[in-house]
């Protein structure tokens, strides 16, 4: 067993795609001992998003601290701490910060992922008044 210290687990930009705004911190992985799932910490600043994407699995979500909404094919669906969100595969999916403080998730998606996340540009009308990173 092991306990790991979140805000001691290095902080990276969103993946490759390095959105404004959004820290991500790998706390389990394959490269940490995890053999199936992967565990990740993102915080999202007020204002800011995660890039709009969809890819082949799913993933399990806890909203721990803020407020905000989580914007697919059909709409945008609010949520606040002590929510979960699920994302199933291949469903277009983004994370919004629509409150007045930092929002703040647990994230569990599979650790051999089968490709990479597809980036779906934002629609003008969804971007309206969000920084995202994404054109």
């Amino acid at each position: 067993m092991r306990v790991v210290k979140t805000t001691e687990t290095p902080a990276k930009p969103m993946g490759e795609y390095g959105v404004p705004g959004v820290v991500l911190r790998e706390i389990f992985t394959a490269a940490t001992g995890a053999p199936t799932f992967a565990l990740r910490h993102f915080e999202v600043a007020v204002g800011c998003a995660a890039h709009s994407h969809f890819h082949p699995w799913e993933h399990e979500v806890y909203i721990l601290e803020g407020e905000g909404e989580i914007v697919g094919e059909d709409g945008a669906v609010p949520f606040r701490a002590g929510d979960s969100c699920y994302t199933a595969p291949n469903e277009l999916h983004q994370f919004r910060n629509t409150g007045t403080t930092p929002l703040r998730f647990l994230c569990a998606i599979p650790n051999q992922p089968t490709a990479a996340p597809r980036e779906t540009p934002i629609r003008e009308s969804e971007s309206a008044g969000v920084a995202s990173g994404t054109p």
